[in-house]
């Protein structure tokens, strides 16, 4: 299906130190496939019968990845197990994760409190936000990194010196659900006032006041095309440019950068109890 995009994005304030992030990500969303909340912890204020024992509780964690749903469990199951143990007092005798497939459903699972805390990068997080009216909680760092922003990159020998020269081309962006590979570069350049054009490949035709884009699954896919010549540029993080090895990176030229914004943030389902939201508050 091809999308044409052509409004204008809104930017706003979501922590008090005046930090700006984008609200176009529900205007990027694409159709994400329907999907069954699974869950088979009883979460925190959930009152439906399942297999933990009678009056306990569990805080869940969730996140969203279809591909390598056991890899995220095994990387959060720790952290749920340490909050469980340091709220002991409200009633909670464990701690679960939850791994949706994609917005949607964790919207869904946030919204009907099956899952308590959700930690995401901006556009997911604003995505779920909007079915669920989840709350933002914290900035979290990842890999000790607080905040990043997206740049394209293009080979050294073309020289770009305007976005007019993506026009008529095809640029590749990592896929729908990225926030430093697609929403960033992409909000960018529709700031511009560019028209951007869903395509199916590098080689696809593309009209002269157009800049045509797709997805390469994979910021080292995108590197690649654009090392190749295959497209005009491509849309990466600051910090997938400088972990680039020097044989790669000096091949290419980075143009323009985006706002910066959180690395990753915290969400907490609607209506959870302030004292066990603050104790989560200070906890992480």
């Amino acid at each position: 299906m091809t999308a044409i995009l052509r409004l204008k994005w809104r930017q706003y304030c979501l922590f008090p130190t005046g930090l700006v992030i984008v609200s176009m990500a529900m205007l990027l969303l694409g159709a994400f496939a329907s999907a069954t909340p699974r869950s088979s912890q009883q979460p925190l204020g959930n009152t439906q019968v399942s297999d933990v024992e009678p009056e306990t509780l569990s805080i869940i964690i969730g996140d969203v990845d279809p591909d390598e749903p056991v890899k995220k469990i095994r990387r959060f199951q720790p952290l749920a197990d340490y909050l469980a143990t340091k709220l002991e007092g409200f009633g909670i005798g464990d701690g679960g994760v939850v791994i949706a497939k994609n917005f949607e459903e964790m919207g869904r699972l946030l919204k009907n409190g099956e899952v308590d805390i959700y930690f995401d990068s901006v556009y997911p997080a604003i995505a779920s936000q909007k079915i669920s009216a989840s709350e933002f909680l914290l900035r979290r760092s990842k890999d000790g990194v607080s905040s990043y922003w997206s740049t394209y990159v293009v080979l050294k020998e073309q020289m770009v010196d305007s976005f007019d020269e993506f026009l008529g081309k095809v640029i590749a962006f990592e896929e729908p659900r990225s926030t430093s590979g697609y929403l960033l570069p992409a909000g960018q350049l529709l700031e511009e006032g560019y028209v951007l054009r869903e395509v199916d490949g590098p080689a696809a035709e593309v009209k002269d006041n157009e800049i045509g884009y797709f997805f390469s699954r994979d910021e080292e896919n995108t590197i690649d095309m654009v090392l190749r010549g295959m497209v005009a540029a491509g849309g990466i993080s600051n910090q997938d440019f400088d972990e680039l090895p020097p044989e790669l990176s000096e091949k290419l030229d980075i143009f323009g950068r985006t706002i910066a914004v959180p690395r990753q943030i915290v969400s907490l389902r609607p209506g959870m109890d302030p004292a066990i939201k603050e104790n989560i508050r200070d906890l992480l």
